[in-house]
């Protein structure tokens, strides 16, 4: 069992933006937490800024409607990355919801104004001084940070002004990573099991996709970062790409414990664990014996059909009804073990409850990992979870398999339990 990583405390970034390309818009930032502008940076800013920023929306008048800190920064400072569009990052979800989230300091006379100085700061500074900058702003961009972080700050007031002093006290309840951090490090493991806890909880979401946007509230909430849309800037330019690994390794893990507990559990298994390809041999016979016990697995037990109203009656969960010879559905005798062993490695909590949609997710997960893929050159390699073949229409009538007493008959307690609250 691989050692543990000692965690280490959160580091407080004091690292100076030294790039000379990044020393004016640095100025020009610390007149953001100066709630009255100076003419001498309305003058600059009305001088450097694009036409876009310039555009009237961000000069409204006093105590009209605030846009929060919305899609100009996400749209220009997420939408791409090298100059190449990224589709999964456009068209952002939360930007209403960033704006309620946002609100301290919306009566501010120059907030959209100070809206207008940041956006055009991130998004023209180099990456690795942008990212810089927000994350060390990050106590300056929203309420919920200064409310936190108030008594430090002088009695929290407005947004900035509380957390800008909580910041200099060194008193700032939230991570704050350092400008050249890209990964979560000591922190993944919290990362991770947010975004276990969301895919649960989302299964008919997370069958047909999920991005970023959907997960990012419970990130958020974990690390913790203030509730706010610089919180999401941070981790959707700095931390993008490890956010989305991690993403697609908490999705990997879901299916392959559940094939993993299957090996230990089920009588008859030889090789009882996935061997590495490095060690050829073993490889090559664990390999082998998988290539022929997973196919029984996948198939319907002797004698019947994936076909018809059996089309879901895998082996892996039905077997024989001994009195009339008909098919069960999960009446494997190892089938409950698995399952309860399953949910021990899944996040305490509501996480751990079986509903439908948990079930036909197994269902699913078991069918696609037991089932071996031939790659290009015709080499079979284990399953894995794929959207063409596990879709949500796939997904949907697995479900409707499941609450149909004539097409599945079962005498596993936890369905006849759903079945009952269904009806």
């Amino acid at each position: 069992m691989p050692q543990k990583r000692q965690r280490r405390a959160p580091r407080v970034n004091t690292t100076p933006v030294t790039d000379q390309a990044g020393k004016t818009e640095a100025k020009t930032l610390q007149d953001l937490v100066n709630p009255e502008p100076t003419a001498e940076a309305r003058a600059c800013f009305a001088a450097t800024a694009t036409p876009a920023l310039r555009s009237e929306r961000f000069f409204r008048a006093p105590h009209s409607s605030a846009d929060g800190l919305g899609g100009d920064i996400l749209s220009s400072a997420e939408g791409s990355e090298d100059g190449i569009s990224d589709p999964e990052l456009e068209g952002d979800e939360y930007e209403e919801a960033a704006r309620a989230e946002d609100s301290n300091g919306a009566d501010d006379p120059n907030r959209e104004f100070n809206q207008a100085l940041l956006t055009q700061a991130i998004t023209s500074l180099p990456n690795n001084i942008a990212t810089a900058l927000v994350s060390q702003l990050i106590p300056a961009l929203g309420g919920a940070a200064a409310a936190a972080a108030g008594p430090a700050g002088g009695g929290g007031g407005g947004g900035g002004g509380g957390g800008g002093g909580a910041a200099a006290a060194g008193a700032s309840p939230y991570w704050q990573p350092t400008p050249d951090r890209r990964t979560f490090a000591g922190k993944r493991h919290v990362v991770m099991h947010a975004i276990k806890v969301y895919v649960l909880a989302h299964l008919d979401e997370t069958v047909a996709g999920l991005s970023l946007d959907d997960i990012l509230p419970g990130v958020i909430a974990a690390l913790p970062l203030p509730d706010n849309t610089g919180s999401k800037v941070l981790l959707k330019t700095q931390f993008k790409q490890n956010l989305r690994a991690t993403l697609r390794e908490a999705e990997s893990e879901l299916n392959t414990d559940l094939r993993n507990q299957l090996l230990l559990i089920y009588s008859g298994i030889i090789h009882r664990v996935m061997v590495h390809a490095s060690n050829a041999t073993l490889h090559a016979a664990a390999k082998a014996e998988h290539v022929a016990l997973f196919a029984g697995l996948v198939a319907a037990p002797p004698g019947f059909k994936l076909e018809g109203e059996d089309e879901f009656m895998f082996a892996f969960h039905a077997a024989v009804d001994p009195q009339n010879h008909t098919l069960l559905a999960f009446a494997h005798k190892e089938w409950p073990a698995l399952i309860q062993q399953y949910l021990t490695f899944l996040p305490s909590g509501r996480s751990r409850t079986i509903t439908l949609k948990f079930v036909a997710y197994t269902v699913m997960s078991l069918w696609q990992t037991l089932t071996f893929v031939p790659d290009t050159e015709g080499v079979l390699q284990y399953g894995k979870r794929n959207r063409e073949t596990g879709s949500s229409a796939r997904f949907e009538r697995i479900k409707a398999w499941l609450l149909d007493a004539d097409a599945c008959p079962t005498k596993w307690e936890p369905l006849l339990r759903i079945r009952e609250a269904a009806a």
